[in-house]
């Protein structure tokens, strides 16, 4: 269900500005703290709804992850015995 709401993380910051934009400010006090609540609300909803998401998303069993190794690269036996671009001959 969150990732057919995953396109409201976008948009719910953007509601937030666009009430605080033309109905807030126009119209309130210029130190009310309505604007400020409302831009932290819409952050911190859309926060939450990532979040939601992503658990979800990464929860489902038809999603595979796949973890490379890192036994191809990484081990000592490729890297050079001696470290010629240090050298000062």
């Amino acid at each position: 269900m969150p990732y057919q709401l995953a396109w409201l993380i976008f948009l719910i910051p953007f509601f937030g500005f666009v009430v605080n934009a033309l109905i807030i400010k126009p119209f309130a006090r210029k130190e009310s703290l309505v604007s400020g609540y409302i831009a932290i609300g819409a952050v911190g909803a859309a926060l939450a709804l990532s979040l939601w998401t992503l658990v979800t998303v990464a929860g489902s069993p038809s999603i595979y992850w796949k973890y490379p190794s890192l036994t191809g690269w990484s081990s000592a036996t490729t890297l050079p015995s001696r470290w010629d671009c240090w050298s000062t001959r």
